[in-house]
């Protein structure tokens, strides 16, 4: 089943959210991270300076495990190592003496090097390393401080964003079919306008909102279709009343005509005259369902399109030798001037009845005794006809 439209700019709307708001959690809870642990190792940075200082001070080693005991034995926050190049402990503080063995360090660079490992009674912590100088040479000491505090900070950052997160999604959801209910309304609208529209009630149109956006572009098309169907109705009305009207004469000429030869015996005379009357008008007849056929085949675009080329002259001929008699009636002559081998693209049978009109109309109105002049000439790369 497809889902409406609404709902699936909703659903699009909703899910494009989410997943803006989860990258953005993301973004939030690595750059607390980030500026969290920065923050760790800074004071770290600054014990380590201080332990080092210390370090240095000490003239033996009984004296550094002395002066080391007394001021970093039991820290509230920190955990100090010391340790030889051999790796021999020299002071640790209290609370980490019975994991330190555990937990042997290399001895440090100058530089500061940080890490993050786990410590048995501390758990995960941040391990701060360096080397100093010593009473009896290069010392390494480092600094630890659980990461307990920090975590706690993280987790109710996480805990925020995922309370909030879907909260801010479910509104926006919530948003998003309003808006989307608040733009489609125009599309409701007319969809019940054109649900109005019929061939009796062609007065209605589409309500137009905003002609610069699309739905508002969109009505006003409609619209114009909806004029333009109308002028079509319109015309189809007015052709079928006026084919109406010119039908009826022929066949009201044919019927008199029998009801009055079938009235009263008549002459043979009498009979054909009628005969020929009723003749005459069925030829008009076949005359006018002829061209109602061809309006009607073009209208719906059913005439075959055209693929080959005429000659336009034998073409006039023709019609000139089929008009002649007319034009004798009325004591007119023709004179046919056309260039040998000019040939145009054209249904014959379409071309000729052309030709016929025009000529049957230079025949009504050119005075008795005149001439009727038909011209078949080139011009660059069209060919020119003139009936005058």
């Amino acid at each position: 089943m497809r889902l409406s439209i609404r709902t699936r700019l909703m659903l699009w709307y909703a899910g494009s959210l989410t997943v803006l708001i989860a990258m953005f959690g993301l973004l939030i809870d690595r750059l607390m991270y980030d500026r969290l642990l920065a923050r760790t190792d800074f004071e770290i940075a600054e014990e380590l300076e201080e332990l080092a200082l210390e370090v240095g001070l000490a003239a033996d080693r009984a004296e550094l495990r002395r002066q080391l005991e007394l001021r970093f034995g039991n820290h509230q926050s920190y955990d100090f190592v010391v340790q030889s190049k051999n790796e021999e402990l020299l002071f640790v503080s209290q609370r980490i003496q019975n994991a330190a063995a555990a937990m042997p360090l290399t001895l440090a660079d100058d530089d500061v090097s940080y890490s993050t490992s786990s410590v048995a009674g501390l758990g995960s912590c941040r391990i701060g390393r360096q080397r100093s100088r010593g009473p009896e040479g290069p010392l390494s000491i480092a600094v630890l401080i659980p990461l307990e505090r920090f975590l706690t900070e993280l987790q109710d950052l996480r805990k925020l964003l995922i309370t909030v997160g879907p909260l801010i999604v479910l509104i926006a959801i919530g948003g998003g079919f309003w808006l989307a209910r608040r733009a489609l309304r125009p599309v409701d609208l007319m969809t019940a306008a054109a649900d109005k529209i019929t061939a009796e009630q062609r007065s209605e149109r589409l309500q137009v909102f905003n002609p610069n956006d699309e739905l508002g572009r969109l009505a006003v098309t409609l619209n114009q279709m909806i004029d333009r169907l109308q002028r079509a109705l319109n015309d189809t009305r007015q052709f079928t009343a006026d084919a109406a009207h010119e039908l009826r004469t022929p066949l009201a000429v044919i019927r008199t005509t029998a009801e009055i030869a079938l009235r009263h015996p008549r002459t043979t005379r009498h009979y054909e005259e009628s005969l020929q009357s009723i003749a005459d008008e069925a030829e008009r007849l076949t005359s006018l369902s002829n061209q109602l056929l061809m309006l009607a085949r073009e209208d719906a675009g059913l005439n075959e399109s055209i693929n080959g080329t005429t000659d336009i002259g034998e073409l006039a001929r023709e019609a000139v030798a089929d008009i002649e008699p007319l034009a004798e009636q009325k004591d007119l002559s023709i004179q046919l001037i056309c260039e040998e081998g000019v040939s145009i693209p054209g249904d014959p049978d379409r071309l000729r009845r052309v030709l016929i009109n025009l000529l049957d109309n230079a025949i009504k109105y050119t005075p008795a005794g005149g001439r009727i002049d038909v011209t078949i000439s080139r011009k660059l790369d069209k060919v020119e006809l003139t009936v005058a």
